[in-house]
């Protein structure tokens, strides 16, 4: 199954005894890693993370590993600084050539996810 990981809203409900603790704001597939925990994917030590397990089903995988090869063979993302063979684009800039009913779907379910559907894009 995919995970979707971003940082903690409910942090405060982690509590470092307990290996995993459940965020009852955002449901059953939740899980929020502690601090003594080792996570594949922390970008600083301590840092806590949210995991929503089956966020993205297998279809919406292969969909997704499938739009973001389009758009690589036809040179539309961008290098990203942050490491070598990493690449991105803003869909916000582009949204005629990024966005698709599967993003839109995916968005969607994020923002009721964590109660933000109702709070303006980010266009950085």
């Amino acid at each position: 199954s995919s995970t979707c990981s971003i940082p903690a809203p409910c942090a405060a409900e982690a509590a470092s005894s307990v290996p995993h603790v459940q965020c009852s704001r955002l449901g059953s597939n939740t899980v929020i890693p502690t601090d003594s925990e080792q996570h594949p994917y922390e970008l600083e030590p301590g840092h806590t993370w949210v995991i929503l397990r089956s966020f993205v089903s297998e279809s919406e995988r292969d969909l997704l590993l499938q739009k973001a090869l389009h758009h690589f063979k036809r040179s539309e993302l961008q290098q990203n600084p942050a490491g070598p063979a990493r690449f991105f684009a803003k869909v916000d800039e582009a949204p005629h050539i990024y966005l698709n009913q599967l993003l839109q779907k995916l968005t969607a379910r994020f923002e009721r996810a964590f109660g933000i559907s109702a709070m303006p894009a980010d266009r950085v």
